[in-house]
């Protein structure tokens, strides 16, 4: 695993990164985008009977709305079995 520097209240602690990619590392935003993409083609092939206006995505936020509750927690669900597969919490 690979060890960064933390900044922080010790400027000389080292972390152990578990997974991902230090931020402001070089590539960092490319992958983000290749990461990030994985979610939205995912949301892309919800069927629009579902969807109110298609998904909007702004750096890393995604703004999901729906035509009712159900579509809604549809999208929600669709988003955390994503989270899950990546590891995110």
């Amino acid at each position: 695993m690979d060890e960064i520097q933390t900044v922080g209240d010790d400027h000389n602690a080292v972390e152990q990164l578990g997974r991902g990619i230090p931020e402001g590392e070089p590539g960092s935003s490319t992958w983000f985008n290749i990461f990030i993409d994985t979610l939205l083609v995912l949301l892309t092939r919800v069927p629009s009977s579902v969807l109110y206006i298609p998904t909007n995505c702004f750096a890393d936020d995604v703004r999901l709305m729906a035509k009712e509750r159900v579509g809604l927690q549809y999208l929600l669900g669709i988003r955390t079995s994503w989270a899950q597969i990546y590891g995110i919490h």
